[in-house]
């Protein structure tokens, strides 16, 4: 080690601890091997404090139940600069010792604080100096159920909750709070005007009807930058749609995701798909409680050709002549087909038989018995730019793919530039 001192000048020695760890081992021997080139030499001491500022083992962490209040420090010391997401969870305690790694060892660079099932310990008044100190931050997501949070972000203090995050933090793109009656389009939403995805989803979904017209028509022009709607299990009325065609959102909408337990008609997904005129993506409802016919998707390929990336729904009662209708009248680039029973195997000649067999390029299959290995083969050997792909059925987790007679699909991916899709998330103990 001695001789890295004089062969390597510092800052390439730094660029080196970048790639220190195997690819696909989880994080710790990450840090472990950091750890022990910082204390190899003073070189790699220093090597070691460059490297933290942008190492890929350090950019998403979480802190434990059991973790130490010196365990954090000592961790922000050393790798805090690298951190961009703080992940508090699994009743994480010691608030002040991450309060200080948040506003300190981070130096301001943190982009994404999401706090779930946090301790009680969490008060409002630490949480927006740990705010105050994340002037970057672009991702706050407080919307579970902790005891913690139910004080700041709860009733009547949730506009105001708000919009003390909003003056602390005011490049936040998505903002995810708890309010147990009504959805963020309806109340804190407003308060984020660089937004970029609208939910009118509330925290009890059943039966919820978004009809605080009043507040959505205020959000819609206050949020500016909104190009995501979600319309997850919730009552989609006329009037809700007319509210959204009527706005500012109209011109920039890309995304529409009607997901879930969403109760809506096809005639209304028909008027949005014409309205919206820059949608590209589009996801449909559960197939419990959304019912098209093959007609429906026919007269949505021409109503929105632009589509590119389609979700017909959970359990969709899609059949292959719809599925022939879209893949013929949009170029996808992405398809999920999830337990949908009424497609046959024949249902890969309708992607290969279309222009979408040129274009596809992720492609996800969860619970669909009907298609072989074989069959898959051949619908990658059609579809030239198919490189991400997902298999999976309801009675084994693990990819169909990734067992034996299928090297060749395998090899297809890997030849066209795709991978295996892993991520770890270091926790400090």
């Amino acid at each position: 080690m001695a001789g890295l001192q004089t062969l390597l000048p510092p800052e390439v020695l730094a660029h080196v601890a970048l790639y220190v760890g195997k690819k696909y081992h989880p994080v710790r021997p990450y840090l472990t091997d950091l750890l022990a080139l910082r204390c190899a030499c003073k070189a790699g001491k220093k090597a070691v404090e460059r490297a933290a500022r942008e190492h890929k083992a350090v950019e998403v962490i979480g802190f434990r139940d059991g973790a130490s209040a010196q365990a954090i420090q000592t961790f922000g010391r050393y790798f805090g600069s690298g951190c961009r997401t703080l992940d508090l969870g699994f009743g994480s305690k010691h608030m002040l010792a991450i309060r200080d790694f948040v506003v300190s060892d981070t130096r301001g660079q943190l982009r994404e604080l999401r706090i779930k099932f946090s301790g009680s310990t969490l008060s409002r008044d630490v949480l927006m100096e740990m705010c105050r100190g994340c002037r970057q931050l672009r991702v706050f997501d407080a919307s579970s159920d902790a005891p913690c949070l139910n004080g700041p972000t709860k009733g009547a203090n949730l506009a105001d909750f708000a919009s003390e995050l909003s003056r602390a933090c005011p490049l936040l793109e998505d903002v995810r709070l708890r309010s147990n009656l009504l959805s963020a389009a309806e109340t804190y939403a407003m308060h984020f005007p660089r937004l970029k995805c609208l939910s009118f989803r509330a925290q009890d979904p059943e039966g919820y009807e978004p009809t605080c017209y009043d507040q959505i028509e205020v959000t819609l022009r206050t949020c500016a930058h909104v190009d995501h709607v979600w319309l997850t299990d919730c009552i989609v009325s006329p009037a809700l749609v007319d509210l959204l065609l009527r706005s500012p959102i109209r011109g920039r909408l890309r995304k529409l995701v009607v997901r879930g337990y969403a109760e809506i008609s096809p005639e209304l997904i028909l008027q949005c798909a014409r309205g919206f005129k820059t949608m590209t993506v589009l996801y449909l409802p559960d197939g419990e409680v959304f019912s098209a016919e093959p007609e429906f998707y026919h007269d949505l390929a021409q109503a929105r050709p632009t589509i590119k990336a389609f979700d017909p729904g959970w359990g969709s009662e899609i059949d292959d002549a719809g599925l022939r209708f879209i893949c013929e009248g949009c170029r996808l680039e992405e398809l999920v087909l999830s337990s949908t029973e009424n497609l046959s195997s024949d249902a890969i000649e309708a992607i290969l038989q279309t222009p979408t067999a040129q274009t596809l390029r992720k492609l996800y299959f969860y619970g669909n018995h009907q298609f072989t290995s074989a069959a898959m083969l051949r619908l990658f050997r059609g579809c030239p730019q198919l490189a991400d792909f997902v298999w999976e059925t309801d009675d084994d987790d693990s990819c169909p793919i990734e067992d034996g007679p299928h090297d060749e699909i395998l090899r297809l991916i890997k030849s066209r530039g795709g991978k295996r899709r892993k991520w770890f998330k270091p926790w400090v103990e």
